[in-house]
């Protein structure tokens, strides 16, 4: 798994600490011996040796991209969770791709969770973002609506290079608000698709293509 990319997705993003979505809860193998089991891409079951511990709402991968296609094992929340236990059977919100082969290990992860504790005018009371900025999202003057209802525009961040960059919001003790701005990785050939620039919260900076 290469360390970024240069598009818009999930999986492209820098594998940094502070992006850490969700952490390995536990690990088992495939039992894929019967029709159940992920014999065939288009199952929503998987039959795993030991399911101790596998609750409701984990996410699941695998050592590939058949269970999940969001990026690397238990880093990125994956786009497979656990909706059932059956037995020695697991039951998935999503199908498995392909054939998972017996023995193969399996993997369940919970999500972190990050707390915000602190005065206001503390780091820790922030919004964070990582976002690929490419020329045309840095001209775009799109607001950003916050719990508050006030709409701050990408304007007051400021200058801001292209590639992926980690944006902060922060709220002195006097309520003013302001940006922290970190550039993980610049890029010359930004790829972008997604007017959400594959942001990990809901408090969008840039928008746009």
């Amino acid at each position: 798994m290469p360390s970024w990319g240069n598009t818009d997705a999930e999986a492209s993003e820098p594998k940094f600490p502070r992006a850490r979505l969700v952490r390995k809860a536990l690990q088992t193998t495939s039992a894929n011996t019967g029709v159940l089991g992920g014999v065939a891409g288009g199952n929503t079951v998987i039959r795993v040796a030991d399911v101790t511990g596998i609750t409701v709402g984990q996410f699941v991968y695998d050592d590939g991209v058949k269970l999940s296609t969001s990026g690397e094992n238990v880093f990125f929340k994956s786009n497979n969770t656990v909706l059932a236990i059956s037995g020695a059977n697991v039951v998935l919100t999503s199908a498995v791709t392909a054939l998972i082969l017996n023995g193969a290990p399996i993997y369940f992860a919970n999500t972190i969770t990050y707390t915000t504790t602190g005065a206001a005018n503390t780091v820790a009371n922030v919004f964070s973002d990582t976002i690929l900025v490419s020329p045309g999202r840095m001209a775009n003057t799109q607001g950003t609506t916050y719990g508050s209802g006030s709409t701050v525009a990408n304007t007051r961040i400021g200058s801001i290079n292209q590639g992926w960059n980690l944006i902060q919001r922060k709220i002195n003790s006097d309520g003013t608000v302001r940006f922290l701005k970190e550039t993980l990785v610049a890029l010359s050939n930004v790829v972008n698709s997604n007017t959400s620039s594959a942001n990990t919260s809901a408090n969008a900076i840039f928008g746009g293509l």
